[in-house]
């Protein structure tokens, strides 16, 4: 890496959620570069010596292929995690999305519970809608009801959406309190209800104006769920993805399509 300052390049890299392996050739010097400890602390791992090149060029290759088998074999265990259940939260442009992520799941998926901000005159059709496109079935709403494998669930008035674990499993609840939210249903509301009961957890925050879902998804991150965060090309607006990026809430950072590989990788 040439430049000024690589170590720019390597906080991009990390802020955006990327988690390849980072090896750095040159010679940090304590008082005018980057300390080891400092690139330690930005999780690159592994440093050579500029010297090694010429001197131990086999030993940097065979090193650097170690790190790649490593993490592959890591991001593998990660993907056969059990997931219990699937988040989305999506605002502007989220319709033009949810359809990519949404499309022929498997009929014995975990239960899927959409937040997305749309005007409640056309909440109900669009439910309709996804709940065609994906292939789940559609309940009706009810203040409480016991979530189900291969059943989509989204808001179709001004109600929140919240998780909740009884003796009969999860639960999504109704929640008409507007508390301190500016949007009614709130991702943030979702995601939060959530990490406090499980963290067997598939949470994707796609395209969107603010950051309404980005601190949930810090919450659930946290709590040991996994992330999934859309990049700024594919997005209309890239505030909400973005706002959890900087929070380094993303496990995942992708395109829609990427997004749903490594959702069929969690499910299957």
């Amino acid at each position: 890496v040439s430049g000024p300052d690589p170590l720019d390049w390597v906080v991009t890299l990390r802020k955006l959620g990327i988690k390849v392996p980072i090896a750095l050739i040159g010679k940090p010097d304590q008082t005018k570069g980057p300390s080891l400890k400092k690139l330690n602390g930005l999780l690159v791992e592994e440093y050579f010596d500029r010297s090694d090149i010429w001197r131990n060029s086999q030993q940097i290759i065979d090193r650097c292929e170690s790190l790649v088998l490593e993490s592959s074999k890591k991001n593998k265990t990660k993907a056969i995690g059990r997931t219990e259940l699937i988040l989305i939260g999506a605002s502007t442009g989220g319709p033009e999305i949810l359809p990519i992520i949404l499309k022929k799941l498997p009929v014995d998926c975990p239960p899927v519970v959409v937040v997305q901000h749309i005007d409640y005159v056309l909440a109900d059709k669009f439910y309709k809608e996804m709940a065609r496109i994906s292939g789940l079935e559609m309940p009706s709403q009810q203040p409480r009801q016991k979530l189900l494998k291969g059943h989509l669930y989204m808001s179709i008035g001004k109600y929140h959406l919240e998780i909740l674990r009884s003796r009969e499993g999860l639960e999504l609840k109704l929640n008409s309190s507007v508390g301190k939210h500016h949007h009614i249903p709130s991702v943030d509301v979702l995601f939060n209800s959530c990490a406090a009961v499980t963290n067997s957890v598939c949470a994707i925050l796609l395209t969107g104006l603010g950051n309404d879902g980005a601190r949930g998804l810090l919450a659930l991150k946290k709590a040991g769920a996994k992330t999934l965060v859309q990049d700024q090309e594919s997005c209309a607006v890239f505030g909400m993805p973005e706002a959890a990026i900087n929070l380094g809430a993303a496990g995942f950072v992708g395109s829609p399509e990427e997004i749903r590989h490594q959702l069929d990788l969690l499910i299957t």
